[in-house]
């Protein structure tokens, strides 16, 4: 995913000084739609629990949706309006996968939790080393969960080295933030005693 050409777009909208939330739309579903599989649909009709910015499909079965802010909107739940609240409580009762942007900080559900948060931009709108990352590993969690048919060798294999680069960020997280309390710590000892030594987490994940 070209994260990068992302941000460009998204700065020279908001350097424009007249940019409003739907200008930056344009970015973020080009973004979306790198993988040609998937069609981000803008302004979707026909959804009888609310109106998302996008729904997301493949093959004309929806499987995601995403609820935009602008740029400067926060979007932390905490934060939000009573109305913006009762809308995320409504849609979050209604969809399985739920994404949550303000163009800059993406909040990811899956059935009502929160399974990836992570922000792009410092306060003069550059991108943070480092964050291109996480929002691909972000939009990869949300995209890769369409439930697509497997229909060549070529595309199982493109699936799974995408889920794989899923599990090895989630263990390699869980094993930073919890150390021994880890329910892979033994896994991660025995690894480490009986295979190789000075077993780094990144390594075993």
């Amino acid at each position: 995913m070209d994260i990068k050409k992302y941000c460009k777009e998204i700065k020279r909208e908001f350097d424009s000084g007249s940019a409003r939330e739907h200008a930056y739309r344009t970015a973020l579903k080009n973004l979306l739609e790198e993988d040609r599989l998937i069609l981000a649909i803008n302004e979707p009709g026909g959804i009888s629990w609310g109106s998302p910015d996008f729904e997301c499909k493949y093959k004309g079965l929806a499987f995601g949706y995403i609820e935009c802010k602008d740029l400067n909107k926060d979007i932390e739940y905490s934060k939000l309006g009573s109305g913006d609240k009762e809308q995320r409580d409504r849609y979050l009762e209604h969809t399985k996968t739920l994404l949550c942007t303000n163009y800059n900080r993406f909040i990811l559900y899956k059935n009502n939790k929160i399974v990836f948060d992570t922000t792009l931009f410092n306060n003069e709108l550059k991108l943070v080393k480092g964050k291109d990352k996480d929002l691909e590993d972000l939009l990869n969690e949300f995209i890769y969960s369409a439930p697509i048919q497997i229909e060549s060798a070529d595309v199982l294999a493109e699936r799974l080295a995408q889920k794989a680069k899923i599990i090895t960020k989630s263990i390699e997280e869980d094993l930073n933030q919890n150390g021994e309390n880890s329910d892979l710590y033994d896994l991660y000892k025995d690894f480490e005693e009986k295979l190789i030594s000075k077993l780094e987490y990144k390594d075993f994940a």
